[in-house]
């Protein structure tokens, strides 16, 4: 998240200050499948041939196209899908509350009316690894395989209480979301705005679409919406932690929060260095617990990548997710 809390929330609040206007972005062409999955549509987007099939599920505020990278370098070993969840992408938005039951009964039902059948392979970052455990929890004669994404842990929110200085500033994110719904309901949140923060991983064809994506009105409400409900999330996640022997990898950054943000952007939001270094013994600490979610089960540290592990250290992830696959055929 705190890519974004540099970027794209001084960006938002700077517009509000300002007052700035512009046309609503309209949505370009959805590149995949809308399925109904029980009065509303979600989209999905598959590519390349091969079983099993590697699912992709994205961060909190993160769709489909952020994947898109990663996805065009595992369809060449097999067949890969990444979907919008309800309110992103080109997706329609879903019933609350947008919890970990919710978003993974959705996507059982998105794959069974999209024909794409197990087994599965399943990849998720950050809040994503958690829907993903909540899924193989579903279907676990379907999944073979998980990747975890310096993934969330179902305590964190607990354990996270003894950084209040980091709270804060998560929360502040999602208040600053919240807060420019209106704006893009009404046509003045620009596109270009937002653009810079785009992945730098895709093609710049495909930043403009991002951007485009990331201003949709229902796509902001979709994330607010989601942490909102994460504390039904966490706990249902908790209850989902234990996957029998399902092979899993939990992929780990390793820069903390002091690598991600200019010094003059810590210090103004009260992360010092103590707050940073007892975040990090944290984070690092819940990302070790999560190999207790499966007796076969290693952590990969990605020593020189951020929270977005898969921008970063993308041969990584793809190595990691391949050798699930293999060792699933």
């Amino acid at each position: 998240m705190a890519r974004r809390i540099a970027t794209t929330f001084s960006s938002l609040l700077l517009l509000t200050l300002l007052g700035i206007a512009a046309a609503q972005a309209e949505l370009p062409s959805a590149p995949g499948d809308l399925v109904d999955v029980g009065g509303h549509s979600l989209h999905i987007y598959c590519q390349g041939e091969g079983s099993p099939t590697v699912v992709l599920e994205a961060g909190l505020g993160d769709g489909s196209i952020n994947f898109r990278a990663l996805q065009d370098r595992l369809a060449r070993h097999t067949r890969t899908c990444a979907y919008d969840r309800a309110g992103y992408g080109w997706s329609e938005p879903g019933p609350a509350p947008r919890d970990l039951a919710t978003i993974a009964a959705e996507l059982d039902a998105l794959l069974d009316g999209a024909g794409e059948a197990g087994p599965y392979v399943l990849a998720g970052h950050s809040i994503g690894g958690l829907y993903a455990l909540g899924f193989a929890s579903r279907n676990p004669e379907d999944v073979v395989g998980i990747v975890l994404i310096d993934s969330s842990h179902p305590r964190q929110m607990q354990a996270l209480t003894a950084v209040p200085a980091v709270v804060d500033v998560q929360n502040m994110e999602i208040e600053g979301l919240a807060g420019v719904v209106t704006m893009a309901e009404e046509g003045n949140l620009p596109a270009d705005l937002v653009r810079p923060n785009a992945p730098p991983v895709l093609r710049p064809a495909l930043q403009d679409e991002w951007a485009q994506l990331f201003v949709q009105p229902d796509q902001l409400k979709a994330a607010v919406a989601e942490y909102d409900a994460i504390g039904a999330t966490m706990e249902q996640a908790a209850a989902a932690f234990d996957v029998g022997d399902t092979p899993v990898i939990v992929l780990s950054r390793g820069i903390g929060l002091e690598g991600q943000l200019p010094a003059e952007a810590l210090e103004a939001l009260g992360l010092t260095p103590g707050v940073l270094a007892r975040f990090d013994e944290i984070w690092a600490g819940l990302q070790a617990d999560l190999l207790n979610v499966s007796t076969d089960s290693k952590q990969v540290v990605a020593e020189l990548a951020t929270h977005y592990v898969y921008y970063q250290a993308e041969t990584l992830v793809e190595a990691a997710i391949w050798e699930l696959v293999r060792e699933a055929r």
